[in-house]
């Protein structure tokens, strides 16, 4: 496996998040933000750019605790649940022809690319 040095993992590449460390970065920040708005628990930055974890090593160890977390609130959701709409602004709306759209749309992380002014749907 390919190694990146500290400076080439904080090397602006001209992406939308700069560097893979702010790529990378931004995946448990959405996920965090996502979280809080679903369950109104736990701690969520105020951007999807901020930096969480200044190295590779911490954040794999939150990405898999964060994935953990996801899993479990999935895991948690009952029928009437996953029936019915958020009530989170610009939130995935599941599609009333399945009941298991959390579990599909979860896989991977609740980041989810949208087109702005259409609603999400799984």
């Amino acid at each position: 496996m390919a190694r990146l040095s500290a400076e080439q993992y904080r090397a602006d590449r001209g992406a939308f998040f700069k560097s893979v460390q702010g790529t990378l970065n931004h995946l448990p920040a959405t996920d965090r933000i996502w979280m809080q708005r679903f369950t109104g628990v736990g701690d969520a930055p105020s951007r999807p750019d901020t930096i969480l974890f200044e190295t590779f090593d911490e954040l794999r160890t939150a990405r898999e605790l964060e994935h953990r977390r996801i899993v479990d609130f999935v895991d948690g959701l009952d029928d009437a649940r996953t029936r019915g709409r958020s009530n989170t602004a610009a939130s995935p709306r599941p599609s009333n022809s399945s009941s298991n759209w959390p579990r599909r749309w979860c896989i991977g992380s609740i980041t989810r690319p949208t087109t702005a002014g259409k609603s999400m749907r799984c």
